[in-house]
């Protein structure tokens, strides 16, 4: 792992609400590299997004990875069956956007930490599946939603302009 850290020293846990500027700063941290693949104003309006993590709190929970007091990773977990706008799925589907892991903390398992913690969750709320979108830049990512279980759901992917598709992926929770 990164720095040495072991998986039994990072703590996955609900972020608190005084610690939401930070957890926006570790989403923006960790997709800014991102930023220069994309139009300027399609980076201007993600970035936006991200960081308008209030917006969701009311039907989303916020899950963050922390390793000696740091936050180093982050979630946005949708539990299936809530009253939801900001996602797409069906409404026995749990959610997950904006995985998030800064970038000197990468390659550590903390990435794969966050998803399989919001897997749990979603069985432990009956879930049938979750679901999630990514994009053909994020390929290390992409690789490991596959490797963990995902599988595509094309009918779910979108076109936010007609050159570039966000692909979906849902891992079925009812087997």
């Amino acid at each position: 792992m990164a720095g040495g850290a072991t998986p039994q020293e990072i703590v996955i846990r609900n972020a608190f609400p005084s610690e939401t500027e930070e957890v926006i700063e570790v989403g923006v941290s960790a997709y800014h590299e991102y930023s220069y693949m994309m139009p300027d104003d399609s980076w201007i309006d993600y970035e936006a997004n991200i960081r308008d993590a209030r917006s969701r709190f009311q039907e989303s929970e916020l899950i963050v990875a922390e390793l000696s007091n740091n936050l180093v990773g982050a979630v946005t977990f949708f539990p299936a069956a809530v009253g939801r706008v900001s996602v797409v799925w069906p409404d026995d589907w749990a959610g997950i956007r904006l995985v998030a892991v800064r970038p000197e903390n990468r390659r550590s398992g903390i990435g794969r930490m966050l998803v399989e913690e919001c897997i749990q969750r979603s069985r432990a709320h009956d879930a049938s599946a979750v679901g999630l979108h990514t994009t053909p830049l994020m390929q290390l990512a992409t690789e490991m939603y596959k490797k963990i279980g995902f599988v595509r759901v094309p009918e779910y992917d979108f076109k936010p302009r007609c050159n570039f598709t966000v692909t979906a992926y849902k891992f079925p929770l009812d087997c």
